[in-house]
């Protein structure tokens, strides 16, 4: 770990002036190469947009086994989308993830959801747990009945028989990582992760203490996936608890996927790819206000720099 001095030195006006100079520098030199190389070697497609996803949800968004990440691939599109606008709009608590898609329309988000949602890849092997026997059974039988004395309903009754999930709002829970499931069950305990209201998830584990969840987390992550792996496409007649999540997700998903898309020229829809793929709205954009209008704040070792307006307005 690198830890600052006491007494940090305050950078010179000369060094200050080289900062600047660089950073100018590399700028320009960016803003010469990087469409250039685009043009030549990068293709317009889903596939490399989605590269800053893959980066840590690994190739075709398989996840990242034991790590906090989860699995992307073929989870349901409105779930995968829920998701996304929840990081965006703040319900959920990631700085790398609000920073990708602070500034991003419904109608792209929707787009990497189903370009997701479409990969189908095989499930790593279940790693084995280190908690006891009763533990693991309390977490089984949480899964598969509840606890009707706290009116907690079962993981099944919602996650499907096989926890495979439905489309188009509720997800898988097999084949995710112990350490991801027991921190997002914590972050719903904790009320540092929200859904659209009614939020089930944080209701059911107010329910629950945190042994119950342990348990689950780690009985859940100890499971082969089936060979069917898909969600199930036909929710059942009901379920045991409201989610605002599911109940949205029809509108949701139409709403996202019939999103006027403007007919461009080839020059324009080739810059607005470049723009997308040099990330300039993350710095041109202020929070709540129009894309590339400039506004934004950003902390520099020469200074506080504001972005500029990129926009012809």
């Amino acid at each position: 770990m690198i830890q600052q001095s006491a007494n940090p030195r305050s950078l010179s006006d000369a060094e200050n002036r080289l900062c600047f100079r660089l950073a100018v520098f590399f700028f320009l030199l960016g803003a010469i190469l990087v469409p250039a190389f685009a043009q030549s070697a990068i293709p317009d497609t889903i596939e490399q947009r989605t590269l800053a996803c893959t980066q840590c949800h690994t190739r075709q968004g398989q996840g990242a086994g034991s790590a906090y990440i989860p699995r992307l691939a073929g989870k349901p599109a409105g779930y995968l989308y829920n998701q996304l606008v929840n990081f965006r709009d703040g319900r959920r608590l990631n700085q790398s993830m609000a920073y990708m898609v602070d500034h991003q329309s419904d109608a792209y988000l929707m787009e990497i959801a189903q370009y997701f949602f479409g990969l189908h890849v095989p499930y790593s092997a279940p790693l084995r747990s280190s908690l006891s026997e009763r533990e693991m059974e309390r977490g089984r039988t949480l899964v598969m009945s509840g606890d009707q004395a706290r009116h907690v309903p079962a993981c099944v009754a919602c996650h499907g028989k096989n926890l495979t999930g439905y489309a188009p709002a509720i997800p898988a829970l097999v084949g995710l990582p112990h350490d991801y499931l027991n921190a997002q069950f914590g972050n719903w305990l904790n009320r540092t992760r929200h859904a659209a209201a009614p939020d089930c998830m944080a209701e059911i584990l107010s329910r629950l203490d945190r042994s119950d969840i342990s348990a689950v987390s780690a009985w859940l992550a100890a499971q082969n996936v089936p060979k069917n792996s898909e969600p199930v496409s036909v929710l059942p007649n009901t379920l045991p608890i409201q989610c605002g999540s599911v109940l949205n997700a029809a509108a949701d998903v139409k709403t996202a996927v019939a999103a006027p898309v403007q007919a461009e020229s080839t020059a324009i829809a080739r810059g607005a790819y470049l723009a997308r793929f040099g990330g300039c709205m993350a710095c041109h954009t202020a929070r709540g206000g129009k894309p590339y209008a400039g506004g934004r704040t950003i902390p520099t070792a020469f200074g506080t720099v504001v972005s500029p307006n990129i926009t012809p307005d």
